[in-house]
């Protein structure tokens, strides 16, 4: 008598091959039900995975024990860092040993975020479950809470990462935190250096910060941005001291977010620092008109995402522009609407360019209105529409942005939203309605910062 001796994974594989071929017998000459064929592979997968409930219980005794930690002798800890010991029964060693599989899928429930650690435990729904720190980035924070408003909401200026801004204008944010551009005054505490002033004004020391906002054109640039901001009259002086100002609501021109004014303080940065280095090199000096109107189509480019309304000189007439991330334009329409109250017919531009973003399936939405009444009444912000005539409008807009993923409504002044305005006019005057097409319309009313006048161009 012969016995044969095998390994483990030797004695695995016969079994395997023996099985399988029992199967592939019979099906060579019959056909096997599917109810047999599924019995035969359960049989294989059982063999494979052992004995699967005692495994499952394993796992379930192992998830009772994350979730209620009061472990071996009534102490309280965590769960996830016990280490087994050679004392230890057969039982706990499969109990923590099942927390490889279980650490897979985890993601904490943070309730009030105390107790959740940023850097260490696993609370972010995404395949890293965590988010990975730079060395020196933590400044102090630690735990989840300190990204939580009192009213449980996210503090949206410290996730800046996960925001709408452009990846480029991140990358100028993280520059500027970290104080690494490459600034006179920055390279005078490596380098010795004839000249540390600006060279774009001549006046004060290069740094980021006068970039940004001491510098004679960067204060141009500011009042002419949109915003209207004057700069002298706001008393800061560091960048870390910008952002705690603008953070705080009431320092922020209504319906204006941080971020929007971020977007356009990185958007300064941006133009100043191609203007400064193209004079360092021996360019030419940029016209200040011609940059102010480059830094609103760089602004414009990275705030449209949905659509601004208006509506034309006689009321008769909205108009709606659709565009997206890039600023490119998406779709035109105009319609005839016999409203004479300029607020309402704006709110039914509005509502136009809700109806549009869904019909093109958009999913993230920005709308843009110069008039604050309508943001006001329409915003997330508020419960209710505190103007009665907008009440009905409100309720249509929201069940229309119902189908969208996200959405949002901001205030623009009407010195950067005249495009929609121009096109109203427009249509009115050559009694054009429905979808407009690009080839039809003359540049100059493709403007959002000049104000078109017909038989003028």
């Amino acid at each position: 008598m012969y016995r044969l001796i095998l390994s483990k994974a030797g004695r695995a594989c016969l079994i395997q091959s023996v099985c399988s071929s029992i199967a592939t017998y019979v099906a060579a000459s019959d056909v096997i039900p599917k109810s047999i064929a599924r019995k035969v592979d359960k049989e294989l997968r059982d063999f494979w995975w052992g004995d699967t409930n005692s495994k499952k219980t394993i796992h379930t005794i192992s998830w009772n024990s994350l979730c209620h930690p009061k472990l071996r002798g009534g102490l309280e800890r965590q769960f996830l860092d016990i280490e087994s010991v050679s004392g230890d029964s057969g039982l706990w060693k499969a109990i923590v040993k099942a927390r490889s599989l279980l650490s897979e899928g985890l993601c904490r429930k943070i309730g009030n975020g105390k107790e959740t650690s940023i850097w260490f435990d696993p609370w972010v729904p995404h395949s890293t479950k965590r988010p990975t720190p730079l060395l020196d980035a933590t400044h102090g924070v630690a735990w989840v809470s300190q990204f939580v408003e009192e009213n449980f909401r996210w503090k949206v200026d410290m996730l800046i990462w996960k925001s709408r801004i452009h990846p480029r204008l991140k990358l100028i944010w993280w520059q500027l935190e970290r104080d690494v551009f490459p600034t006179r005054g920055k390279l005078a505490n490596f380098i010795e250096l004839s000249n540390v002033s600006c060279p774009i004004c001549g006046e004060g020391m290069e740094t980021a910060f006068h970039l940004l906002w001491e510098c004679s054109l960067a204060k141009a640039l500011w009042f002419n941005s949109g915003l209207g901001m004057r700069v002298d009259r706001i008393d800061v002086h560091e960048w870390k001291h910008w952002c705690t100002w603008f953070k705080t609501l009431h320092n922020r021109p209504p319906n204006v977010s941080f971020e929007d004014i971020l977007i356009v303080g990185l958007c300064i940065v941006e133009t100043m620092w191609k203007e400064r280095n193209s004079i360092i090199h021996g360019g030419d000096r940029s016209i200040v008109r011609e940059l102010i109107l480059h830094l609103n189509r760089r602004i414009s480019e990275h705030s449209h995402w949905g659509c601004g309304g208006a509506m034309s000189n006689d009321g008769s007439v909205i108009a709606t522009v659709a565009r997206d991330e890039k600023g490119s334009i998406l779709t035109i329409k105009a319609e005839n609407l016999l409203i004479s109250d300029p607020k309402v017919a704006e709110a039914h531009a509005v509502c136009m360019a809700a109806d549009l973003s869904v019909e093109r399936k958009m999913g993230k939405v920005i709308f843009q209105s110069d008039n604050l009444r309508v943001v006001n009444a329409f915003s997330a912000e508020f419960k209710s529409a505190a103007d009665f005539n907008l009440a009905n409008l409100r309720s249509r807009f929201r069940s229309i942005c119902s189908a969208l993923n996200e959405w949002k409504i901001v205030h623009v002044p009407r010195a950067g939203n005249f495009m929609a305005h121009n096109i109203a006019k427009w249509a009115c005057s050559t009694g054009t309605v429905g979808i407009i097409h690009l080839a039809s319309l003359d540049r100059n009313v493709l403007n959002d910062y000049v104000e078109w006048r017909e038989h003028v161009g």
